[in-house]
């Protein structure tokens, strides 16, 4: 593990200094943003519990950095709705919701204040999560859809998967910059996008974007794939498993004759 990390380490450290050099070399174009991120593979084994993502990359001089790290791909999620049945709250509808990301969060090098409405939807970092609700499609249709999203968002951002962050992105000499995402383990795996903006006078100079993935090795990967394609025998193998673990405990804690 030490090892490892040791690696990592050293992966962060030649790739910033790449980046340092390429801005000691030219100037830098006004539509064009290098951006980079270490590592690009994250592995989930047994003892993943998330992962830092660095992200690096090299703009205009004292621009805004506004940079979004999103899941690639939608997420189906199901919904129950709650109303009132005579003197009791119970679940009287279940919706499912389509078209949102898994993963969303934007962290910003400054204050987002006084940055126009439409430039803050554009680069994904209003506190609403426009650009999110406007995909969001819920089924069957409800009159408060506002409302449930608002309370999908809520629980994403208290799961650690949604969030809108100012001051995280780190500049050097005005020009190059670098931030720490933090993967948490509750992301699902697949691939994930940082897209990139620098600001400057309200309007976007120059954008990129880099790709990471996200996948499960090993164990973990043989497990996954196994439910999948024999769910059947999955799940006889898991109650199988699970009858035997409880002989076994009361096997080991039965009382033995009183004195």
């Amino acid at each position: 593990m030490r090892g490892r990390a040791l690696l990592r380490r050293i992966g962060t450290v030649i790739a910033f200094s790449v980046i340092l050099c390429c801005s000691c070399i030219g100037d830098s174009h006004a539509a064009e943003l290098a951006v980079s991120s270490v590592p690009e593979r994250i592995n989930i084994t047994l003892k993943y519990s998330g992962e830092k993502v660095t992200l690096f990359g090299e703009t205009e001089e004292n621009a805004l950095i506004i940079a979004r790290l999103v899941s690639v791909g939608e997420e189906t999620t199901k919904l129950n709705k709650k109303g009132r049945r005579g003197f009791l709250w119970m679940n009287v509808k279940t919706l499912e919701l389509t078209h949102v990301p898994a993963l969303y969060i934007v962290q910003t090098s400054g204050a987002l204040a006084g940055l126009p409405d439409d430039l803050l939807v554009r680069t994904g970092s209003d506190r609403k999560y426009a650009a999110i609700r406007a995909g969001a499609k819920f089924t069957p249709v409800d009159p408060e859809e506002e409302v449930l999203m608002s309370g999908y968002i809520r629980l994403k951002e208290k799961q650690g998967l949604y969030a809108i962050r100012e001051d995280p992105v780190q500049t050097i000499k005005g020009r190059l910059f670098k931030s720490v995402f933090f993967m948490p383990s509750n992301a699902p795996a697949g691939v994930y996008q940082f897209d990139v903006f620098a600001i400057k006078g309200n309007a976007v100079i120059a954008s990129g974007s880099t790709e990471i993935w996200l996948g499960k090795v090993g164990i973990e990967n043989w497990v996954t794939s196994f439910a999948k394609n024999h769910g059947l025998l999955y799940g006889i193998l898991a109650v199988a498993a699970a009858l035997l673990a409880g002989i076994g405990v009361g096997l080991v804690f039965r009382g033995g004759p009183t004195h």
